[in-house]
């Protein structure tokens, strides 16, 4: 799976061990992974400026590996609340939308994010995308 342009070098290397290891041992990978100090932030950036199958694999990898409270931590720092809701906001890929209300649900449970998200206006907009599903 090659795509053609200058973010090339990540992005393959992404795609290709989400769908072979990451996936299939996401138990046994995600403590390994969250100890990359650089994992959440490179996640949220391609939430932010890559192509659709990007982010849909990006946000199913933050999905899971936000069991981790590092990654949880890392997310919340990194303005991660905010970058979730604008992808929720902006996509109608229900991949990517399922990914993205769950990845909340489990921000939710860490510290004041409950309250960040009712401020940004997240809770109307989930119940924006209940009502049209």
């Amino acid at each position: 799976m090659i795509i053609r342009n200058s973010k090339n070098t990540f992005e393959i290397l992404l795609k290709n061990h989400l769908k072979k290891s990451i996936f299939n041992d996401i138990y046994e990978n995600r403590t390994k992974l969250s100890q990359d100090l650089d994992l959440c932030d490179e996640l949220l950036h391609i939430l932010n400026e890559y192509d659709l199958e990007s982010k849909r694999l990006a946000s199913k990898l933050l999905c899971l590996l936000l069991i981790e409270e590092k990654i949880k931590s890392d997310t919340t720092y990194l303005d991660g609340v905010q970058t979730i809701l604008s992808l929720l906001h902006d996509h109608n890929n229900l991949d990517i939308i399922w990914n993205c209300i769950w990845c909340l649900v489990q921000l939710c449970a860490f510290r004041d994010n409950k309250q960040e998200i009712r401020l940004i206006g997240g809770i109307p907009l989930i119940l924006s995308i209940l009502w049209y599903i």
